[in-house]
């Protein structure tokens, strides 16, 4: 099996018998590749020299998404902080195995997490 992965062609054999034809696979793409090279640098080239060729500035778009995303954490942040000491108790419905029960929650974690 031969797959194209993040850092390249990964290539897969299920028997150890088979590694000399995944070799010789692997030889037969390298070679490919670098003879079909001259042809993909001309056509870059002619991109270049022509109006082919358009970058898209994704910066401003890019900076304001941070932007964004770090004003929600200063603010969840914040609210963290002023209600540090805020716990929410809860009691919990009597039962034959539980007298009282109280649950208690912590808004600051919840804050924390959400910052994050």
């Amino acid at each position: 099996m031969i797959e194209y992965r993040k850092f390249g062609l990964g290539i897969f054999i299920k028997h150890a018998a088979d590694e000399a034809v995944a070799e010789e696979v692997a030889k037969r793409i390298h070679a490919g590749v670098k003879a079909a090279q001259p042809y993909f640098e001309s056509l870059a080239d002619a991109a270049a020299k022509g109006s082919n060729l358009n970058v898209k500035n994704n910066a401003p778009e890019l900076f304001d998404r941070f932007v964004y995303f770090a004003d929600c954490y200063a603010a969840k942040s914040a609210e963290a902080e002023t209600r540090k000491n805020e716990r929410i108790e809860t009691e919990l419905p009597e039962s034959e195995n539980v007298l009282r029960g109280v649950m208690m929650e912590f808004p600051t974690y919840h804050l924390h997490r959400e910052a994050l």
